[in-house]
């Protein structure tokens, strides 16, 4: 492996491992060894790859985590036949069984860093309402793709976003997946009202 590979594999080692633990423990539980350990980089190594230290390792691991969940919600989609209410309900389920599986420690990295980063931090801020806007693109830009009127696909991505969010908040304190459950198959069911009225010529 050459020396430019190597350090790209560093790298993203480093970025996939600050995603895991944000996932667990948020932002500020995380410390930089955590993320070395984690990642398996070595001692040190952090400043060197990462200038801007433990900031700059949150907002790449932000966009990290966007790029995941895009790329993620596309192929869902793409395996339901094109429909994305079909592919919320599959990413809920995904969501729920995970929630499972990890005994509800697991949640959104983005959220997380969303809620500690919006206080000293403009950077991590700002990644993450990026990201939460393209969650919400690809939504949208799909739903014009079937006809829906773009103010109207906006709104309901935008929508999307807060309610799966939410649900996804509210079932870790309450340690029931139910709520995912709940959310993700009412969104779905409000989505295909959606396309349904676009089919009859009524979309606004």
């Amino acid at each position: 492996m050459s020396a430019a590979a190597r350090t790209t594999d560093t790298r993203d080692r480093m970025v996939r491992a600050a995603d895991q633990l944000f996932r667990a423990q948020g932002l500020h539980a995380t410390g930089v060894a955590e993320i070395l350990e984690r990642s398996g980089a070595p001692r040190g190594s952090l400043y060197h790859y990462f200038p801007g230290g433990k900031e700059q390792i949150a907002v790449e691991a932000i966009a990290h985590a966007a790029t995941t969940f895009c790329r993620n919600i596309t192929a869902a989609i793409d395996a339901n036949d094109g429909s994305l209410p079909a592919a919320v309900r599959l990413y809920g389920n995904a969501v729920a069984a995970r929630l499972v599986a990890t005994d509800f420690l697991e949640g959104c990295p983005i959220g997380n860093s969303a809620i500690e980063g919006s206080v000293g931090s403009a950077a991590i801020s700002a990644a993450c309402d990026q990201a939460f806007r393209e969650f919400a693109a690809v939504m949208a830009d799909h739903f014009v793709e079937q006809g829906v009127a773009r103010h109207e696909a906006d709104g309901l991505a935008t929508f999307v976003v807060s309610a799966v969010e939410g649900a996804l908040l509210l079932s870790r304190v309450r340690r029931d997946a139910q709520p995912v459950v709940d959310a993700t198959e009412r969104v779905a069911t409000m989505l295909q009202a959606a396309l349904d009225a676009v089919d009859r010529g009524v979309s606004s």
